[in-house]
Formats: structure tokens, sequence, C-alpha cells
């Protein structure tokens, strides 16, 4: 669906009265970001969650101000500050949680243009986190 939004953003914006057609090889890409969601349950979250959740809402500000740098080393830092947190009931949330912000930083390292530089964000960040470091590999192979 983003992708049909998208080509008919394109074909409008070539069409409309003295508009200025944009090659596409010329558009940065914005970032798809996927959510950091809060789990249900009654057993208290992990200490990290607040911290991380923090740092992840900022990321998203960060991301709507595109100011993408920022946004990706605010999304990896959530993505720390969860490290270690998935004992407990709410290990699939932390798992995905993390794995929501290196895709996002990925994004926002795609959007700024600079993968070279994303690439070793998440090679570092696939040796802190071996336990999603083949999720973090295949992230960099998308886009």
């Amino acid at each position: 669906m983003a992708t049909a939004l998208l080509c008919a953003v394109l074909a409008c914006a070539g069409k409309q009265t003295g508009a200025e057609e944009i090659p596409v090889s010329e558009l940065s890409p914005m970032p798809i970001l996927m959510p950091m969601i809060e789990p249900g349950g009654s057993d208290p979250l992990p200490e990290a969650w607040a911290e991380a959740a923090e740092l992840f809402a900022r990321a998203e500000v960060r991301c709507d101000e595109e100011a993408y740098a920022d946004a990706a080393e605010l999304f990896l830092g959530a993505a720390r500050a969860l490290l270690g947190a998935e004992e407990g009931g709410y290990g699939p949330s932390v798992l995905a949680a993390r794995r929501s912000a290196y895709h996002n930083a990925w994004e926002c390292y795609v959007a700024t243009g600079d993968e070279a530089s994303g690439a070793r964000a998440l090679e570092q960040a696939a040796q802190a986190d071996p336990t999603l470091a083949d999720d973090i590999a295949a992230i960099t192979t998308t886009r």
C-alpha cells in the first residue's frame, strides 16, 4: 500500500501546474518505521523499558523533523537499553522492540544516504546483541 501511495504521489507531483518534475533517483527515501508496542499484562515491565520507550519516542520525533542521523542513534540507544531485559514474562516483547529499533535505525541510515555507516553501526549492534545477530544482518539487506 505504501508503494502504491508513493507512486500516486510521484505521478501527481509532475502533473501540477508549474511543478518541476523530480527524477525518482533524486528523491530521498522516507524511513518506514516499525512501532515499539508496549506489552499488556499484569507483571511489571522490565526497568529498562521506560528508558527505551523514551529514546524510541525521541527518535520518532527526530524522524518527523527529518533528522535521520540523530534518529538512527536514538533507535540504537533504545535497543541498547533493552539488552539483557528479555528475562521474565516479557521476553518476546523485548526482543520485538529491539528488532523494531534496529530496523528503524537502518531505515534512518538509508534515508541519510549513508548506508555504509549504517552497516557498520548495525554490525557493532549485532556483536553486542548475539541473540538478534541474524535478524540484524537480515535487516541490512533490505531496501
